[in-house]
């Protein structure tokens, strides 16, 4: 599977991501350390995210810890780009738990 990931290293809880998506649906999501490495070998994972088909696409850091944003198109154009904010009126994100490499 082709995804993109960012790395935003260390993130307090409250602190949005701003992902912005140009010519392309993705789906978006923010996996710490753990679930990155099920993403990467096809197993289950917890994520905090969606399918978005525009832009801008605001996640907020649930937890403090190390988090990665994966992008992974729907198609093989576009592009993305990931910026780490300093707001925190956003409401938490609910977690989602799918293995994204199963479904249709």
């Amino acid at each position: 599977m082709n995804f993109l990931q960012f790395p935003l290293n260390h993130r307090d809880a409250g602190v949005a991501v701003e992902v912005t998506l140009s010519g392309v649906e993705c789906d978006v999501f923010l996996v710490d350390d753990a679930n990155l490495a099920s993403f990467r070998n096809s197993g289950r994972y917890t994520y905090f995210g969606g399918h978005y088909k525009s832009s801008p696409v605001l996640l907020k850091v649930p937890h403090s810890g190390n988090w990665t944003v994966v992008v992974v198109p729907r198609r093989s154009v576009g592009s993305g780009r990931v910026a780490p904010l300093h707001r925190t009126n956003l409401p938490l994100p609910r977690p989602s738990a799918v293995a994204l490499h199963a479904r249709a």
